[in-house]
């Protein structure tokens, strides 16, 4: 007897097997859980079948495409991921993820442009030249400490050693 198997997690049809008879009582068959003998009807693109209360019920499925949520206005808000019956809506669009370069990726019905006016972005690459510089002077000024301490180092080791020579004239001249 042929079965259909369904997911103890989302209940949607998984695939066919063959019930056992029983050993017991023949032409008696044991379903096991997760599984029944009413065959699910076949779905479309983005459905699946789900098991519930006792009949399949076709729902929409779009787990596996590529999805983002969006504000009102069409800016990007994340990356995200249907659940079985969830379908598209004007703030859940089928796309990949916007391209990193956007500062601040909009939607505008058929792409991902920049939602940033010229003038925002004047601001921001004025900003980035601006860090640019500081982190240049940065590292300028940490190479001038790491020169500074090695002098100070050398001055140290310098004076030690005439403090040592000093030591050593005046033991001489004691003795």
């Amino acid at each position: 007897m042929e079965i259909y198997n369904y997911s103890r997690e989302t209940f949607e049809f998984l695939g066919t097997s063959t019930a056992d008879e029983s050993p017991r009582e023949p032409g008696v068959f044991h379903i096991p859980a997760f599984a029944t003998n009413i065959k699910p009807q076949s779905v479309s693109e983005n459905q699946v079948a789900v098991f519930e209360k006792g009949n399949w019920i076709i729902k929409e499925d779009y787990r596996s495409k590529s999805a983002c949520k969006i504000d009102t206005n069409g800016f990007f808000i994340s990356k995200y991921n249907f659940s079985i019956g969830e379908s598209p809506s004007s703030t859940i669009i089928l796309t990949d993820i916007p391209d990193l370069n956007l500062y601040k990726p909009k939607w505008n019905g058929e792409k991902w442009i920049e939602g940033l006016s010229d003038l925002e972005l004047d601001k921001i690459k004025k900003q980035q030249s601006s860090n640019v510089v500081m982190l240049t002077q940065l590292n300028e000024l940490t190479v001038l400490c790491a020169q500074q301490d090695k002098m100070i180092k050398t001055l140290a080791q310098t004076v030690n050693n005439l403090n040592l020579k000093i030591e050593g004239a005046v033991n001489n001249a004691q003795q």
